[in-house]
């Protein structure tokens, strides 16, 4: 169980690097489109519900390299509205 969840925040922190630069590519150079809203949804999720819980199943998702690329991608999502 150790092994997956370490594997599930590592795909989670790539999510959020990929979302990071699907927004940057779409917004400031017009290729591509943005993440859906529900995309969005689903990593704000991971970030709150870590940080809100006491439990060592969410050990992994309360590292800097998960956490930082998440955040950065719902921060630039909600600015790609004010660009538009």
């Amino acid at each position: 169980m150790k092994n997956l969840m370490k594997l599930v925040a590592i795909v989670f922190g790539l999510a959020g690097t990929v979302a990071c630069v699907d927004i940057i590519l779409a917004v400031f150079f017009g290729k591509g489109t943005p993440p859906d809203l529900s995309f969005m949804i689903v990593l704000l999720f991971w970030v709150v519900l870590p940080n809100t819980t006491k439990n060592d199943l969410f050990h992994y998702f309360k590292h800097k390299l998960v956490q930082t690329p998440l955040v950065l991608s719902i921060i630039l999502y909600i600015l790609s509205y004010f660009i538009k």
